[in-house]
Protein backbone atom coordinates (compact mmCIF):
# COMPACT_ATOMS: atom_id res chain seq x y z
CA UNK A 1 0.00 0.00 0.00
CA UNK A 2 1.44 3.32 -0.96
CA UNK A 3 1.76 6.10 1.56
CA UNK A 4 -0.78 8.15 -0.39
CA UNK A 5 -3.36 5.35 -0.14
CA UNK A 6 -2.65 4.82 3.56
CA UNK A 7 -3.00 8.56 4.22
CA UNK A 8 -6.26 8.63 2.27
CA UNK A 9 -7.52 5.65 4.28
CA UNK A 10 -6.85 7.45 7.57
CA UNK A 11 -8.43 10.63 6.23
CA UNK A 12 -11.47 8.59 5.15
CA UNK A 13 -11.87 7.18 8.67
CA UNK A 14 -11.77 10.71 10.12
CA UNK A 15 -14.33 11.90 7.57
CA UNK A 16 -16.56 8.93 8.43
CA UNK A 17 -16.36 9.68 12.17
CA UNK A 18 -17.19 13.35 11.56
CA UNK A 19 -20.13 12.33 9.36
CA UNK A 20 -21.45 9.96 12.06
CA UNK A 21 -21.19 12.65 14.73
CA UNK A 22 -23.25 14.99 12.54
CA UNK A 23 -25.85 12.21 12.24
CA UNK A 24 -26.08 12.07 16.06
CA UNK A 25 -23.98 8.94 16.55
CA UNK A 26 -21.82 8.84 19.65
CA UNK A 27 -18.31 7.66 18.76
CA UNK A 28 -17.27 5.07 21.34
CA UNK A 29 -13.88 4.22 19.86
CA UNK A 30 -11.91 4.45 16.64
CA UNK A 31 -9.37 1.90 15.47
CA UNK A 32 -10.19 -0.66 18.17
CA UNK A 33 -7.53 -3.37 17.96
CA UNK A 34 -7.30 -6.91 19.29
CA UNK A 35 -5.23 -9.92 18.24
CA UNK A 36 -7.76 -10.68 15.48
CA UNK A 37 -7.56 -7.30 13.77
CA UNK A 38 -9.14 -3.86 13.89
CA UNK A 39 -12.60 -2.30 13.89
CA UNK A 40 -12.49 1.11 12.23
CA UNK A 41 -15.26 2.77 14.25
CA UNK A 42 -17.46 1.65 17.12
CA UNK A 43 -20.36 4.02 17.63
CA UNK A 44 -23.72 4.17 19.34
CA UNK A 45 -26.98 5.39 17.81
CA UNK A 46 -29.83 5.52 20.29
CA UNK A 47 -29.49 2.17 22.09
CA UNK A 48 -27.77 0.32 19.23
CA UNK A 49 -24.05 -0.37 19.14
CA UNK A 50 -22.79 0.07 15.57
CA UNK A 51 -19.62 -1.52 14.21
CA UNK A 52 -18.52 0.54 11.22
CA UNK A 53 -16.18 -0.58 8.45
CA UNK A 54 -14.72 2.25 6.38
CA UNK A 55 -13.57 1.57 2.82
CA UNK A 56 -11.74 4.20 0.81
CA UNK A 57 -10.72 4.38 -2.82
CA UNK A 58 -10.35 6.55 -5.87
CA UNK A 59 -13.05 6.76 -8.52
CA UNK A 60 -10.54 6.37 -11.35
CA UNK A 61 -9.54 2.96 -9.92
CA UNK A 62 -13.06 1.67 -10.48
CA UNK A 63 -13.63 1.55 -6.72
CA UNK A 64 -16.65 -0.50 -5.73
CA UNK A 65 -17.57 -0.87 -2.04
CA UNK A 66 -19.04 -4.32 -2.60
CA UNK A 67 -15.76 -5.59 -4.01
CA UNK A 68 -13.88 -4.51 -0.91
CA UNK A 69 -16.42 -5.69 1.65
CA UNK A 70 -16.64 -9.33 0.64
CA UNK A 71 -17.78 -12.37 2.61
CA UNK A 72 -14.30 -12.88 4.11
CA UNK A 73 -14.17 -9.28 5.41
CA UNK A 74 -17.71 -9.59 6.80
CA UNK A 75 -16.76 -12.79 8.66
CA UNK A 76 -13.74 -11.06 10.15
CA UNK A 77 -15.85 -8.10 11.27
CA UNK A 78 -18.28 -10.52 12.96
CA UNK A 79 -15.39 -12.14 14.85
CA UNK A 80 -14.00 -8.76 15.87
CA UNK A 81 -17.43 -7.68 17.12
CA UNK A 82 -17.72 -10.86 19.19
CA UNK A 83 -14.31 -10.15 20.70
CA UNK A 84 -15.33 -6.58 21.55
CA UNK A 85 -18.65 -7.70 23.02
CA UNK A 86 -16.97 -10.36 25.17
CA UNK A 87 -15.64 -7.50 27.34
CA UNK A 88 -19.10 -6.05 28.01
CA UNK A 89 -21.31 -7.04 30.92
CA UNK A 90 -24.61 -6.27 29.19
CA UNK A 91 -24.99 -7.04 25.51
CA UNK A 92 -26.66 -4.23 23.56
CA UNK A 93 -28.50 -4.46 20.25
CA UNK A 94 -25.85 -4.34 17.51
CA UNK A 95 -25.54 -3.79 13.81
CA UNK A 96 -22.85 -3.46 11.16
CA UNK A 97 -22.56 -0.44 8.86
CA UNK A 98 -20.32 0.26 5.91
CA UNK A 99 -19.11 3.73 4.98
CA UNK A 100 -17.39 4.21 1.65
CA UNK A 101 -15.31 7.25 0.84
CA UNK A 102 -14.31 7.82 -2.77
CA UNK A 103 -12.19 10.61 -4.13
CA UNK A 104 -13.13 11.91 -7.53
CA UNK A 105 -11.16 14.79 -9.01
CA UNK A 106 -11.37 17.53 -6.36
CA UNK A 107 -14.28 16.11 -4.37
CA UNK A 108 -14.96 13.32 -1.91
CA UNK A 109 -18.08 11.15 -2.06
CA UNK A 110 -19.20 9.50 1.17
CA UNK A 111 -21.92 6.82 1.26
CA UNK A 112 -23.35 5.20 4.38
CA UNK A 113 -24.87 1.73 4.16
CA UNK A 114 -26.69 0.68 7.33
CA UNK A 115 -27.14 -2.85 8.65
CA UNK A 116 -25.03 -4.51 5.93
CA UNK A 117 -24.54 -7.82 7.76
CA UNK A 118 -27.61 -9.72 8.88
CA UNK A 119 -26.11 -11.12 12.09
CA UNK A 120 -26.95 -9.26 15.25
CA UNK A 121 -25.77 -10.02 18.75
CA UNK A 122 -27.85 -9.75 21.85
Amino acid sequence: MTLIRKDFGKKAEKLAATYLKKKKFKIIQTNWVCRLGEIDIIAKKDETLVFVEVKAGHKQEGFSPEDHFDHRKQQKLRLLAKAYLSNLKDLPECRFDLITVRSHQDSVILDHFEDVIEDTYR
